[in-house]
């Protein structure tokens, strides 16, 4: 598995490494960062023979308070 957080300069590059569709290039690029507020950051989940998924990432409590210090 492989899981691609947002990124703006090095999009293309990773299209080329993982044979990304630019559909999929536009989702790593317009991905929600993480923050307070939202609670939750987005990515791209690459699962062998299977594809790329979108994703929503939320940190447990434990990582959060790990975070927090």
């Amino acid at each position: 598995m492989t899981i691609i957080h947002r990124v703006d300069e090095a999009a293309q590059q990773l299209a080329e490494w993982f044979n990304l569709s630019d559909r999929e290039i536009d989702w790593v690029q317009s991905a929600k960062a993480g923050n307070g507020a939202d609670g939750y950051s987005e990515a791209l989940l690459g699962v062998d023979e299977e594809g790329w998924f979108p994703i929503r990432v939320r940190a447990s409590e434990y990582e959060v308070d790990v975070i927090g210090d």
